[in-house]
């Protein structure tokens, strides 16, 4: 192969590598990855330009693309990039936003699978193994993000035609097109039938996302906002935080409770870092109105952040968002930060399904007197919105409102019966424990929120205070999500006829398609408050990396060899003439492997110089085993094939000798497992 033409299949190669590496556009981004991608391949290009440089070459390789990615992205840090990179992609929420220190790993995995398929075409005799390590950034991307549909076709028919076209600049005019053809032939063969398969499986609605890190809880010695309620609402005049924004109306979250003992409420919130736009709930199918404010803490306590049922972006802060509730919470202090978000207007949809992937949501040991009165708030009516509706009807009217001193507190049945059946008189978070544990003995799928109402907008900045905090229950309703409700009658809202689904009195005026501004954020560090910037452990992609670079290892360690073997053994077989033959290109397999090469020209006798003393008298004796066999005219008997078989491994026992190191590269090397 000339120079020119192996310049040119290496450069077909790196931009093979470098394409692949593109499928993790759904997690960065095309014009994210790009300018990174590009730089590597100019890389590969110049690292292999330089044929005096050849035995240093893969580093040389590594060297120039490593820098040239670098000062690319600009990373500031680049050893922690690429070594938790990976990790924190996994755990973000996609697409993540452009930030170097997340996608450095990406420009980084192709220019080392670039650097080890360049040098497996050099050395290597076919270009089929240099496809292997080509294909690795392709590979990974599809565990972050597998391609679906036209997406998965279109990848496997890329790299058949990228395979055909390697195949074809390394043989030059020698390669046949029916060898091309062949070779783009196996791939597609091999590589179409996972496209569809994956295309069937996202039929199927299965989760896209075969690597997904797990998300962190909230810390447990954090304050729960359900328990600091008494406190806030004992300091009414204490602001919170402070808003800008057109809504006259609304509920600021800061936590969603589903699970409940009887005692205690606990959240099964994940939080994970909040990358670009959050993807819209695919449980909402109404059309959405869209909110911007303008956020400031002041008083709040512990990690959460104020927050929508269904934030879409977050810009100033560095935030971790639990996208099922829309929760967010911060490892340190926030001074502020915009808030875009989505909701469904409700206007008198009374009728509406249940949504029944909120069902599920059980209690433990409910009292029987709690059951017998659910019935009787909705006079027996099946589950259903408008029984829902019903329930919330019922507390706002039988029950009443506490104010000022002496309010009652507690969230256990204890506290909840006596509130249902002796005082009737209890603060938002009586009202709405209760909701959900009526609804639910109705089966109801409903759950509990904590957070502030939102008072009248004001030119400027709000305050919300103390008296504005606020528990709600929230249920599940088919085409609109999780919906707020009001059994206190405290917020002025009303489930129907008026839109109810942010609990706000009129759509903002925004545009329906507003232009974000989001500020790239950095992941939280680490504080008191204990939220961890990232997951303490991610097992599914570490488990499947691992495994990915162990199942490599061991298919090189024991493919290559097996190989051989299996190659020794064929060559054995057959008439003695042959297996004669075929020791002589074992023998001569094995002095290439351990660095002696023979040349195009040598003979037997010529290659036995060259080899060294103790390897040249096998050598010679073997030479006169073949001369017999190929010369003499007689037959050749199986005797004869053994002793000439005898002499090969007379000399594999003398190259075993000259040290471990010579051993395991001629052991692992592929160089000799095809030959021209």
């Amino acid at each position: 192969m000339s120079v020119l033409r192996a310049r040119l299949c290496g450069f077909v190669l790196a931009c093979g590598t470098a394409a692949g590496a593109l499928y993790f556009a759904p997690v960065f981004g095309v014009a994210a990855l790009l300018p990174s991608l590009g730089a590597v391949v100019v890389a590969a290009v110049l690292g292999d330009a330089v044929p005096r440089l050849a035995p240093v070459r893969p580093l040389l390789i590594v060297a120039l693309g490593a820098v040239a990615a670098v000062v690319v992205t600009g990373v500031a840090d680049p050893l922690a990039a690429a070594r938790d990179g990976w990790v924190r992609t996994a755990q973000a929420t996609w697409p993540v936003r452009d930030r170097p220190d997340l996608m450095l790993f990406v420009p980084l995995l192709a220019l080392l699978a670039a650097a080890l398929a360049i040098e497996l075409l050099r050395r290597a005799r076919s270009p089929l193994p240099a496809l292997i390590p080509a294909l690795v950034p392709l590979a990974v991307a599809q565990l972050y993000s597998p391609a679906t549909g036209a997406a998965a076709v279109g990848a496997a028919l890329g790299f058949a035609a990228f395979a055909a076209l390697t195949v074809a600049l390394h043989g030059g005019a020698r390669i046949a097109p029916a060898r091309v053809a062949l070779t783009a032939a196996v791939v597609v063969v091999a590589a179409v039938p996972l496209g569809l398969g994956a295309t069937a499986w996202s039929a199927l609605d299965r989760s896209p996302d075969v690597v997904r890190a797990e998300p962190s809880a909230a810390p447990a010695r954090a304050a729960s906002p359900l328990d600091e309620l008494p406190g806030l609402l004992a300091h009414p005049e204490q602001v919170a935080f402070r808003v800008r924004t057109d809504e006259t109306g609304g509920r600021w979250t800061l936590a969603v409770y589903d699970g409940f003992d009887g005692d205690t409420w606990s959240s099964s919130a994940l939080y994970q870092p909040l990358g670009g736009p959050l993807a819209a709930d695919p449980a909402v199918t109404r059309p959405l109105r869209l909110g911007r404010a303008r956020v400031e803490p002041v008083s709040i306590a512990g990690p959460w952040l104020p927050s929508r049922a269904r934030p879409v972006t977050v810009a100033g802060a560095e935030v971790l968002v639990d996208p099922p509730s829309g929760t967010l919470v911060s490892g340190a202090p926030v001074a502020g930060y915009d808030l875009t978000w989505s909701a469904p207007d409700l206007r008198g949809d009374e009728d509406a399904p249940l949504d029944a992937s909120g069902a599920g949501l059980a209690l433990t040991n409910p009292p029987t007197a709690m059951a017998d009165l659910a019935r009787t708030a909705v006079d027996g009516d099946p589950p259903s919105f408008r029984a829902a509706l019903k329930l919330e009807s019922y507390l706002r009217t039988t029950y009443k409102v506490a104010a000022g001193a002496g309010m009652p507190t507690g969230h256990g049945y204890g506290q909840l019966q006596h509130f249902l059946f002796v005082t009737k008189r209890g603060t938002s978070e009586q009202f709405a424990a209760s909701y959900v544990v009526l609804a639910r003995l109705l089966g109801i799928p409903a759950r509990l929120a904590v957070g502030f109402r939102q008072p009248a907008a004001a030119s400027g900045m709000t305050a919300v205070r103390g008296a504005d905090a606020l528990a709600w229950p929230e249920v599940a309703v088919a085409g609109y999500g999780w919906v707020p409700l009001d059994p206190t009658g405290v917020t002025g809202t009303n489930a129907s006829p008026g839109p109810l689904a942010d609990g706000g009195s009129k759509p903002p005026s925004i545009s329906a398609e507003p232009t974000l501004s989001v500020a790239p954020p950095s992941t939280p560090a680490s504080s008191s408050a204990g939220v961890p910037p990232v997951p303490a452990s991610s097992p599914p992609l570490a488990l499947v990396a691992g495994g990915g670079v162990a199942g490599l290892a061991v298919l090189w360690l024991a493919g290559i060899p097996g190989a051989k073997l299996v190659r020794s053994r064929r060559r054995r077989s057959g008439p003695p003439a042959r297996a004669v033959v075929g020791a002589w290109h074992e023998a001569r397999d094995r002095l290439d492997d351990h660095g002696v090469r023979p040349g195009s020209a040598m003979t037997i006798r010529d290659l036995a110089g060259r080899a060294g003393a103790d390897v040249a008298p096998a050598l010679l004796r073997l030479a006169g085993h073949v001369d017999r066999a190929r010369w003499s005219g007689a037959g050749v008997t199986p005797a004869e094939a053994d002793s000439a078989w005898h002499e090969t491994g007379a000399v594999s026992r003398a190259l075993r000798a000259r040290g471990l190191r010579s051993r395991l590269r001629a052991a692992l090397s592929p160089r000799t497992l095809r030959r021209r």
